[in-house]
């Protein structure tokens, strides 16, 4: 991050760009719920009756998912649901309306790959130099 620094009267002032606000990522709301075998995460599961899938709007951003629901009467709904930090492709979350209830889930390919890293072990001990002293048991060293 680069920033605009100034300095007058002793002041210093350091100006930094904020981020631009992330996009929402809209999810597609169909009319069929999958078995749960096929669906990795579950992120909602919501009672709608009455509602169809063109009556709801799905959006994912900055963790967040948002769920609006709208008929033509004018009965709304919204509800919010925090995503798992696991959850990282947002383009792989999927909505769903069937039969008055509503599922948001997460596919296998919306969750981060875990970090890997090497570790070394060994089997030898370290050795320890003059300047190291060990504390017998009970002191308080």
């Amino acid at each position: 991050v680069t920033g605009v620094q100034t300095c007058a009267l002793g002041v210093l002032t350091v100006r930094i760009p904020k981020k631009p606000v992330p996009v929402p990522v809209a999810v597609p709301v169909s009319d069929t719920i999958p078995e749960a075998e096929q669906r990795h995460i579950h992120l909602a599961h919501l009672n709608v009756p009455g509602f169809k899938p063109s009556d709801a709007t799905v959006e994912v951003t900055r963790g967040m998912l948002r769920i609006k629901l709208s008929k033509e009467n004018g009965e709304k709904r919204e509800r919010f649901a925090s995503l798992p930090d696991s959850v990282k492709n947002h383009e792989h979350v999927h909505a769903a309306i069937a039969n008055g209830v509503m599922a948001v889930w997460a596919d296998n390919a919306a969750v981060r790959e875990p970090a890997e890293m090497t570790v070394d072990v060994s089997s030898t001990l370290l050795a320890l130099d003059d300047d190291w002293v060990m504390a017998a048991e009970g002191d308080d060293a």
